[in-house]
């Protein structure tokens, strides 16, 4: 899939389920979150910046945002930080490539 194409498949996509689709094989974001994510990075928080690539719907952004003092997320598909955007705090920086 070509750039094109791929923001033209996300830019369409219908969030079903808020990306909580991707999770169900383990019963919730935030199972897979506590279970198979966190345990992986929790060494290296909290911290001063993390840089969050493709959010999509903000799925994990949930869970990094209080991790951190700035939070940088970068989407091909602004549509996508716009939705993240809206659930939550202001301090967040959203840029897209």
């Amino acid at each position: 899939m070509d750039i094109k194409e791929n923001l033209r498949y996300w830019d369409e996509y219908d969030w079903p389920s808020a990306g909580d689709e991707w999770s169900a094989a383990w019963g919730s974001s935030q199972e897979q979150w506590n279970t198979q994510i966190f345990p992986h990075i929790s060494r290296f928080v909290p911290t001063h910046t993390i840089l969050e690539i493709a959010p999509g719907y903000g799925r994990w952004t949930q869970f990094l945002y209080p991790l951190c003092t700035r939070l940088v997320l970068v989407d091909l598909v602004s549509s996508a930080l716009t939705l993240v955007g809206e659930d939550l705090p202001a301090w967040i920086i959203l840029n897209t490539t």
